[in-house]
């Protein structure tokens, strides 16, 4: 149902400063947790990049560096 609620995730981050790309910044961070998925225990990992944009915003991705760990198996996702 829309809106319901799936899991709690808990996790703990690592941000590192990555060469910038002309003069915006670009930051590295990495994901490591645990928590509850669709009631399922879960462990899990992601590393993304973010730049800042002139006007303040931020623009990042995660292309296939996450991944979701339990007792049945492992997915990725970005």
């Amino acid at each position: 149902m829309l809106g319901e609620k799936v899991g709690e995730l808990h996790a703990s981050t690592t941000t590192k400063i990555l060469p910038t790309e002309g003069s915006t910044p670009r930051f590295e961070t990495s994901v490591e947790g645990s928590g509850t998925l669709l009631g399922v225990d879960i462990n899990w990992l992601a590393t993304y990049w973010v730049e800042m944009n002139a006007n303040g915003t931020l623009y990042g991705e995660c292309p296939n560096q996450g991944v979701i760990m339990c007792g049945d198996g492992i997915g990725t996702f970005k």
